[in-house]
Parts: C-alpha cells; sequence; structure tokens
C-alpha cells in the first residue's frame, strides 16, 4: 500500500536492533494509527459525493455524456463507493449540474461502475451544496457529522467546512494521474468490520429516503 521500497536496514539491525528503514518505519506506524483511527473515530454512515472530476473526469456541461471519461482513478473511486453500499454505508450524489443530464450518465454509460441503485438520494440543481447536504440528512434522519463530503473544488470544499463544520470534507485532488492513490489512502471510507446489523440499518435509512423521495413528489398527504 505504501511503496516502500527498501524497508529492511541490516546496519541499524546489527548495530540497534532497529530492523527498519526510516520508510519502513513510516509505512508500519502509519497502518497501525490508520487502523486505531478506524475503529475509535466517530463512525461514517453517508457518503455525499461530487460528479464533475470526482465521479468521472470532465464536465458533463461541456463535454456531454459521452465526452466525460470514466477510467483510472475514477473508475477506482467509484468502484470504492459502490463497495461501501454492500458494507452498510449509503452514498449521495450532489452536483451542480441539470438533474436530467446526471441521471443520463447513471443510465447510458454502461461503465460506470456506481450505478443508479447505489445511490440512495440525490441533489443535482445549482443551490448551495452545503444546504443540499443539510436537506440529505434531514431526510435521512442523520446528523451532518456523520457524512463525508467528496469534490474537487476547493471553492465548495471551502464553503461546506464554513457552513456545516461537522462533515468530514475531503478535496479529490485536482490532477487525474493522482486520484487513484487519493483513493486508497482515503481513511474514512476503511471499514475494519461490517455487521448484520450495519447493513440492516443501511436498508433502513434507505427506506427512510424513499418515503420521504415520494412524500414530496405527490401533492397530498392523502396521496402519499
Amino acid at each position: 500500500r505504501y511503496q516502500v521500497g527498501r524497508p529492511h536496514d541490516p546496519d541499524a539491525d546489527r548495530f540497534g536492533h532497529v530492523p527498519y528503514t526510516e520508510e519502513g518505519l513510516a509505512a508500519l506506524g502509519t497502518t497501525v494509527a490508520r487502523w486505531y483511527a478506524s475503529l475509535v473515530c466517530r463512525p461514517v454512515k453517508v457518503i455525499a459525493t461530487d460528479a464533475d472530476n470526482t465521479l468521472w473526469s470532465g464536465v458533463l456541461g461541456e463535454d456531454g455524456a459521452n465526452g466525460i471519461r470514466i477510467e483510472g482513478g475514477y473508475a477506482s473511486l467509484q468502484r470504492k463507493l459502490a463497495e461501501q453500499t454492500t458494507g452498510g454505508r449509503l452514498v449521495c450524489v450532489l452536483s451542480k449540474n441539470e438533474e436530467t443530464d446526471v441521471l443520463d450518465v447513471f443510465a447510458r454509460r454502461t461503465v460506470m461502475l456506481l450505478r443508479r441503485e447505489h445511490v440512495v438520494a440525490h441533489r443535482i440543481d445549482w443551490n448551495s451544496k452545503a444546504e443540499n447536504l443539510r436537506s440529505i440528512a434531514s431526510e435521512l434522519e442523520l446528523g451532518a457529522d456523520s457524512f463525508v463530503f467528496l469534490d474537487d473544488n476547493p471553492v465548495e470544499c471551502a464553503e461546506m467546512r464554513a457552513r456545516v463544520p461537522g462533515v468530514t470534507t475531503v478535496r479529490v485532488p485536482a490532477a487525474s494521474a493522482q486520484v487513484e492513490s487519493f483513493v486508497d489512502h482515503l481513511w474514512p471510507l476503511d471499514q475494519p468490520r461490517v455487521t448484520a446489523e450495519d447493513r440492516k440499518r443501511s436498508q433502513m435509512y434507505r427506506e427512510n429516503a424513499s418515503r420521504a423521495q415520494l412524500k414530496r413528489s405527490v401533492e397530498s398527504l392523502d396521496a402519499f
């Protein structure tokens, strides 16, 4: 995972019984810290992700559904998010785009590894992503501090940190070559253990979101 070229230091081992190089020790220490953090940090329940230059490379409004690229690190991130749903976590999409355009990508681009059925809720419009995240949190009846927000735009990340500080906001690298490594080292998405209760809880949240979406789509409580 950490690509340490030379983990063993025979000289230090012989003279001081320290068998590892500085790089080797750093990798071991980071591995232990990462494992420990996954056990003691507040549990992540929802990952809210941007779309353009996060789920894919390119800007949908400019490149079109057939022009965006879903490869390399972007495919790895989609695969990672899809895996999160099998472990009891929820995935939402927050994007400043035309809703029909983004949903068209999910429907038409067969190379998408994150499928429509993986996404429990979405807000695809031109409103503030901070307000949209609050809206989804209310819909799911979850605290904002159980969310991780992924976006490549530093302005969107800064706004989320300022307006909803409880959210764990992580900026996705702007350079596509760095995204694959970023995915492998995204600590908040580590899941050391997944229980049957986690999966049941995920289904309950999905059902709550489905009811809320249906309620928004009808004209009256009687119709709902």
